[in-house]
């Protein structure tokens, strides 16, 4: 992969190439990290939320911020995008479905949920950002996931929070319910899991997949179970 052999693998080299909007570059810093041993979690929770904070923090400090941190995110999601299509769990797999609530703009949490429930072996239904409960509750009745996940980003309104908790409760018992993001613990039902991190719910998902089995981290940040 002639992308992976170009890159260069320092520490900030991944987001350099997220601000310059090198997607092929950022394409190839990613693969080479995962074959190397690092985790798709390890690599969400570690470098790509640590280079997607600082570019966003251009706002406050560069005039030209927006316009660096929407060519990011989309040279970021193309990156994510081909490490997600190397995982093709079998067509009877568990489905897991999720969405950010409404008024939530963000891409890349609910994209790398996706990323992640589908490294662990579960086929992954990913709604995006801004997505109505409507169509979430359409969603869940055409493919009955036994996961569901909601990442907020953004602040949640207590209306928008109350109908999602209503919703979520409305859930059958056969559905795991887990809320991620920033703004996450603001949605409080009492059958809500929370995850602040890619590699719980990395672990959740296995442990749905695998119930007698307990997930840990190795050293070289690759899941296994023990």
């Amino acid at each position: 992969m002639p992308e992976i052999s170009a890159v260069r693998m320092g520490d900030d080299a991944f987001r350099h190439y997220l601000v310059e909007g090198d997607a092929v570059s950022a394409r190839g810093w990613l693969l080479a990290r995962y074959l190397g041993g690092t985790s798709v979690a390890a690599l969400c929770d570690g470098p790509v939320r640590e280079a997607m904070h600082r570019i966003g923090e251009l706002w406050a400090h560069d005039a030209d911020g927006i316009f660096i941190e929407h060519r990011a995110t989309d040279a970021c999601i193309q990156a994510l995008a081909q490490l997600r299509a190397t995982f093709e769990p079998p067509p009877g797999a568990p489905c897991a479905l999720g969405a950010t609530p409404e008024a939530d703009p963000y891409l890349i949490p609910s994209f790398m949920a996706a990323m992640v429930v589908a490294a662990a072996g579960m086929r992954s239904v990913n709604l995006g950002p801004d997505t109505p409960i409507v169509a979430l509750a359409h969603a869940f009745t055409h493919h009955r996931p036994a996961l569901v996940w909601i990442s907020a980003s953004a602040e949640v309104s207590p209306e928008h929070a109350l109908a999602l908790e209503q919703w979520l409760l409305s859930l059958p018992a056969t559905a795991t319910v887990v809320v991620g993001g920033s703004h996450g613990h603001t949605i409080g039902v009492g059958r809500v899991r929370y995850a602040d991190t890619m590699v719980e719910l990395y672990a959740l998902a296995t442990k749905i997949l695998h119930p007698n089995a307990g997930i840990r981290e190795t050293t070289g940040d690759v899941p296994e179970a023990l």
